[in-house]
């Protein structure tokens, strides 16, 4: 590298990588390199730092992160940028930034604007940073309310890709035929009770291109579609925030619920709602995590008598030995339990309450007649069942229509 006195570091930023597939950068960092030359300083090629970042953020960025390094190890003299604001919008970061080059004694220089280095070209440079992140935060609003306003009049957008449709300009989706007979096929195994890894299992040995384009299907890709309610034809905007440590769920309250038609259905409300219930228990009926689960037959049909959750299986002590039970989770392991841990969690020995079940059942079974009617009884409650579903679907389907005609 050259002597410090005549090297200089080149700094050109944009806010997203829409505008880092535009020339904004370039342009920049051309508009630089004529000043750095003008005079006098060479700006070698691992000098010139580029980067897609907010202007509102200081120590995320990367490039000026190691930028700042370099001021600090004394091996640059100059920082050139071609605007206050590609260094920073805040007004706070410019001055930390300002101040922290002026102590490693490196000058900075703006090509679209001299930079005063007096107090009161400080203040007037404060003043036209708070100004730019006033902009920032009036431009981010009008953003937001334009959202508001597009979904308002239900319209998606920026909406994931869903497998089985494309979206359109106009902010709907349409039905893409061989997607969608995938999608009603893994319906259809879900509601049949086959579990989501044979789901993916049949899929890939068929080679059936999956949402990414390949032959593989992942276990959380079919769980992904099993649970999207888009696919009823009910379709919400709104859902999700950009927080802190990611995209974060919004109250299901802030939803909006966009008019019928936009998302087109591909399975029917009571078949998703099956399929919910369905993957629910076979949650709940999961042996995942528990040891020996041979030991606990009835998992998942156990529930605590005081808090009406189901209870899992783990081990108590018992006078002077350990055994086998089905405990009460507590509230470390649910919501809403009224079971305390270090109270003394309700639990029962799996040996006597399996021997218990086991007598009841074979009670039962050597009764055919009450066998015969309870099965007598079930077929009658699926037929009323099948007629109920049916009702609610339309009362559902009619109250969003009414919602959407006001």
């Amino acid at each position: 590298m050259t002597d410090k006195e005549q090297t200089a570091a080149i700094y050109a930023r944009v806010s997203t990588q829409e505008q880092e597939e535009g020339f904004s950068l370039n342009s920049q960092v051309e508009a630089c390199s004529d000043k750095a030359d003008a005079m006098g300083y060479q700006v070698l090629p691992d000098l010139v730092f580029k980067e897609a970042y907010s202007g509102a953020e200081l120590w995320d960025r990367p490039k000026l992160t190691e930028l700042r390094q370099l001021a600090k190890e004394g091996l640059i003299s100059v920082l050139l940028c071609y605007s206050i604001d590609r260094l920073s919008r805040d007004p706070v970061h410019l001055l930390i930034l300002a101040e922290e080059f002026e102590r490693h004694e490196v000058a900075i220089e703006i090509v679209s604007e001299p930079l005063d280095r007096t107090d009161e070209g400080r203040l007037i440079q404060y003043v036209k940073g708070y100004a730019a992140k006033l902009e920032r935060e009036k431009i981010k609003e009008r953003t937001l309310r334009g959202k508001r306003a597009k979904v308002k009049a239900g319209k998606l957008i920026k909406a994931r890709p869903l497998y089985g449709y494309e979206t359109t300009d106009e902010g709907r989706r349409t039905v893409v035929p061989e997607q969608a007979a995938v999608v009603r096929q893994i319906f259809s195994w879900a509601a049949e009770g086959v579990p989501i890894r044979e789901i993916s299992r049949r899929l890939t040995q068929d080679g059936v291109p999956s949402p990414t384009g390949n032959s593989y299907w992942g276990k959380t890709t079919i769980s992904r579609i099993l649970h999207e309610e888009a696919y009823t034809g009910t379709t919400y905007a709104w859902r999700w925030t950009k927080g802190d440590a990611g995209p974060e769920r919004r109250p299901k309250s802030e939803w909006v619920e966009l008019p019928t038609g936009t998302t087109p259905p591909l399975v029917n409300s009571a078949a998703w709602e099956a399929v919910q219930l369905r993957l629910k228990r076979n949650k709940e009926l999961s042996r995942r995590g528990t040891k020996r689960p041979e030991d606990y037959l009835l998992r998942g049909y156990v529930y605590c008598g005081h808090c009406r959750f189901p209870m899992w299986g783990d081990r108590a002590k018992r006078a002077s030995r350990t055994e086998i039970a089905y405990r009460c989770r507590g509230r470390s392991g649910h919501v809403g339990s009224s079971c305390e841990r270090g109270t003394g969690l309700p639990w029962i020995s799996t040996r006597e309450l399996d021997t218990w079940v086991w007598e009841q059942i074979a009670g039962l079974l050597a009764q055919p007649d009450i066998v015969a009617k309870e099965v007598a009884r079930r077929e009658k409650e699926a037929d009323v069942n099948d007629g109920l579903d049916g009702v609610e679907h339309a009362i559902r389907k009619l109250g969003r229509e009414e919602q959407n005609l006001v």
